[in-house]
């Protein structure tokens, strides 16, 4: 009864998935291209964004997690995204706009047993935010990952890339902390390109469902 169970609640996520894509189609249709973030979709396309419905082993709440490519900004982008456990928010810094924005942050471990070893704050962001800035300045680029920034830019990345906990019984759990990407600028004859996307969800961290507009199919992924 547990799997059938199972079974069923992954079905149900991926029917949640086929609104966002049936969403981002529409989207898609109207603008020529797609958006750079799932909330773009409301809500004109979509009312709300719908999460899987699943939970994992640590009672996270499982989003669907949405990777357009490229985004559509010619001048290039980057955009920073770190949690804040202190007062339970995702926040995103984005180039575009110079500027923070925050959601709530359902994910958040509640146990005592739990504790946080690294730290990011905003002036560590703001800080990266200018060195990314310098190096795009020079080369023209932005880096393709935050490790291109050493040795010219950075001695070394001092902000954690994954949060680092530990229990009192001294078993560790990574889990992502800080998260880089970009879009490099567009070059004169990429005026139009093609464009896809990718979604996924992770179940319990072992079982990942992902679907690519590209290949326009759910493919489940065991790790």
């Amino acid at each position: 009864m547990g799997i059938l169970n199972s079974q069923k609640k992954k079905k149900k996520a991926i029917e949640r998935g086929n609104q966002v894509i049936e969403a981002l189609e529409n989207y898609y249709a109207d603008n020529g291209y797609y958006p750079n973030k799932l909330e773009e979709l409301r809500p004109k396309y979509i009312k709300r964004i719908p999460r899987t419905g699943l939970w994992n082993l640590f009672s996270f709440s499982v989003p669907f997690q949405y990777y357009p490519e490229p985004m559509k900004y010619r001048e290039g982008c980057f955009s920073i995204r770190f949690l804040n456990y202190d007062d339970k928010k995702n926040y995103y810094y984005y180039s575009i706009s110079d500027s923070f924005e925050k959601d709530k942050f359902i994910n958040k471990i509640d146990d005592p047993e739990l504790v946080i070893l690294d730290k990011v704050t905003f002036e560590d962001i703001k800080i990266l935010a200018s060195v990314i800035k310098r190096y795009y300045s020079d080369k023209k680029k932005f880096p393709d990952k935050l490790e291109d920034l050493i040795p010219d830019y950075l001695a070394a990345i001092s902000i954690p890339l994954t949060v680092r906990y530990t229990f009192k019984s001294d078993d560790d759990i990574w889990n992502d902390y800080v998260s880089y990407s970009c879009q490099q600028p567009l070059s004169d004859d990429e005026s139009e390109f093609p464009q896809y996307y990718r979604i996924r969800f992770r179940y319990n961290f072992d079982d990942e469902y992902r679907y690519s507009s590209s290949d326009n199919e759910w493919v489940f992924i065991s790790h």
